[in-house]
């Protein structure tokens, strides 16, 4: 996941609206708006919705695995799997 994340920062991809898309690509969140909604509310604090730091997704991440009863590696994995 971390690479992942890397390539789309490195490609300025690391929005907001971007790291949903992938969320819901890798199946980490369904398609609906309900769950979309839920996720974007994890980064209702972020300091710039275009350019979302590592560590604000995977506390992101964290929270969605805890809500969902599933382990953060499981939801890396899916990431990483993914890509974007």
């Amino acid at each position: 996941m971390d690479e992942a994340f890397a390539a789309l920062r490195r490609e300025k991809n690391n929005s907001v609206d971007n790291l949903i898309k992938w969320m819901k690509n890798s199946k980490v969140i369904d398609e609906s708006k309900e769950a979309e909604e839920k996720a974007r509310k994890l980064f209702k604090d972020v300091k710039d919705v275009k350019d979302v730091e590592l560590n604000k997704f995977k506390q992101a991440v964290s929270k969605l695995a805890e809500e969902q009863k599933k382990s953060v590696e499981e939801f890396s994995r899916m990431l990483s799997i993914e890509g974007l």
